[in-house]
């Protein structure tokens, strides 16, 4: 295809460079490849090499006896290592505990503190 203006004539496949398309796809998948990688190294995970456990307070059920433990869990990562190491969410190797104690359920929070690797 060509274009005629004022007795110049363009072919427009010979001003641009041999497929711009192409290369502009190429260089498009290229950086597309890359995002991943560099979301997964930002997001990769540090952890402490040993893990932490904090009792909570005797409860009436099992489930508020966990969310006790946890938050002591968190309240002492938080003073020991600080805010970045607090999250029982991150934690590598999370597990519970949990006995009666009378009436009431008392429980133990276990985990590796972990931060984001940012």
């Amino acid at each position: 295809m060509s274009i005629t203006a004022s007795h110049t004539t363009i072919n427009p496949a010979a001003k641009c460079p041999a497929n711009l398309a192409t290369k502009s796809a190429l260089v498009a998948l290229a950086l597309a490849a890359t995002l991943p990688l560099t979301a997964t190294m930002a997001d990769a995970k540090v952890c402490k090499s040993f893990s932490v456990a904090k009792s909570g307070g005797k409860k009436w059920t099992n489930i508020s006896a966990r969310v006790s433990a946890r938050t002591e869990w968190r309240r002492h990562v938080r003073k020991t290592y600080g805010w970045k190491w607090s999250v029982y969410a991150m934690a590598r190797s999370k597990s519970y505990s949990c006995r009666r104690v009378g009436l009431k359920w008392r429980c133990t929070a276990h985990g590796r503190p972990c931060r984001g690797g940012n």
